[in-house]
């Protein structure tokens, strides 16, 4: 599991203490080799996180690169959640990248959950 964690300014990087002892638990011990964290930060440069808007990494290969696999249909699986703006662009390259909105009735690769 890769959790891409984006903010504007690295001030508002929150739930970082919880993040960083998530796969110490026990219950979750495991599995914590299966588990990434890539924040990004789009509004200035901070190390340890990549720079830029998710569109963005996506477009110009960045965030494969900092996971370390290929964003695919067979196997990738992606939950959104966010400003609707975002998921909307983001949902938009995920399609041309045949990465279809999971429903009910016909599974696919792509999760949408909106708060906003």
């Amino acid at each position: 599991m890769i959790l891409v964690y984006s903010v504007r300014e690295s001030s508002e990087l929150a739930y970082q203490p919880l993040i960083s002892e998530l796969m110490q638990r026990d219950y979750l011990a495991e599995y914590a080799h299966k588990f990434m964290f890539l924040p990004t930060v789009t509004r200035e440069q901070h190390p340890g996180a990549l720079n830029g808007r998710i569109t963005q990494l996506i477009e110009n290969g960045a965030l494969e690169r900092a996971a370390g696999i290929d964003l695919t249909p067979e196997h990738s699986r992606v939950m959104l959640c966010g400003n609707p703006q975002m998921i909307d662009d983001t949902r938009a390259l995920l399609k041309q990248r045949d990465m279809r909105l999971s429903l009910s009735r016909k599974p696919g690769q792509v999760a949408v959950e909106t708060y906003w």
